[in-house]
């Protein structure tokens, strides 16, 4: 008998081989087939001017070798007499490798946008204070995140037998228990994308809040952080930064700026007008 006929787990080793033949050939075809479509959208990308061909170049580029692993893997072990729990497990594992790719071919993609935006709008406003809010575009996109990975592990758990009508359904009881041990910090979070949203102050302004006054110099998502004068670190939380009447003197800042230029302005020209500070 041939060396090549010899069996093991239902299959011969010439079946071994063609598999870890065709396992290995296919990686290979796809890691060429990536450089090639890489090189291919370079080429596009270079007449446009939009930003999103250059997101899709960053997307394939970033594709995972364990994607294209587990893809071969599908693929080249239908050459195989397999039991049924070992065709399941190679199912769910793709299952799951794919839905994770997706995912994270997402989150690249608006990484990249979300990055050339900010660049582009600060080149633009340079360093005027009215330009993109970094950290408000930052907290929404670690939002839509969450909610991607949130839908992308349902999709898995749907998709190996699990009935997620019930999941959803224990999570929400779950979810009011935990909303009721946690209702200040929670409150403290709904508190900072209030700030966000309303923007009654921005990091770099000086502020009063009650007794407190100082430079914001962080707005967090349950507390914010002012420095005073005199150099300290004064933290409050958002939930109260909400409730409080809230002085904000940036703009008083700008407007005596602007006053104070045209008076010295005015003087050289020896033309005498009368200002005043708000």
């Amino acid at each position: 008998m041939s060396l090549l006929a010899l069996e093991y787990f239902n299959n011969t080793i010439q079946a071994y081989l063609i598999f870890l033949g065709i396992l290995v050939g296919l990686i290979i075809i796809f890691v060429i087939f990536k450089s090639i479509i890489v090189h291919r959208l370079k080429k596009v990308a270079g007449l446009t001017k939009t930003e999103y061909d250059d997101a899709l170049i960053e997307i394939v580029r970033k594709i995972s070798w364990i994607f294209y692993f587990v893809l071969a893997l599908v693929i080249s072990s239908k050459y195989l007499v397999m039991s049924d729990l070992a065709t399941k497990i190679i199912h769910y594992l793709f299952i799951i490798i794919l839905i994770w790719q997706v995912i994270k071919s997402i989150q690249v993609g608006l990484d990249y946008l979300v990055s050339q935006y900010i660049t582009k709008k600060a080149a633009e406003d340079g360093d005027d204070d009215e330009g993109p809010d970094i950290h408000k575009i930052a907290l929404f996109t670690k939002v839509i995140k969450i909610v991607i990975w949130i839908v992308g592990t349902l999709l898995i758990v749907s998709n190996l037998g699990f009935n997620i009508t019930s999941l959803i359904a224990g999570l929400g009881v779950g979810g009011i228990a935990i909303a009721l041990a946690a209702h200040n910090i929670l409150e403290d979070i709904f508190a900072s994308f209030s700030i966000y949203m309303d923007q009654p102050f921005r990091v770099g302004d000086y502020i009063v809040v009650g007794d407190k006054m100082g430079t914001v110099k962080k707005i967090g998502i349950k507390t914010s952080r002012i420095t005073s004068l005199q150099g300290e670190e004064i933290i409050i939380s958002n939930r109260e930064l909400t409730n409080a009447h809230i002085q904000n003197f940036k703009k008083m800042e700008e407007k005596n700026k602007f006053y104070y230029r045209n008076y010295i302005s005015d003087t050289k020209q020896k033309t005498r007008k009368d200002f005043c500070y708000y």
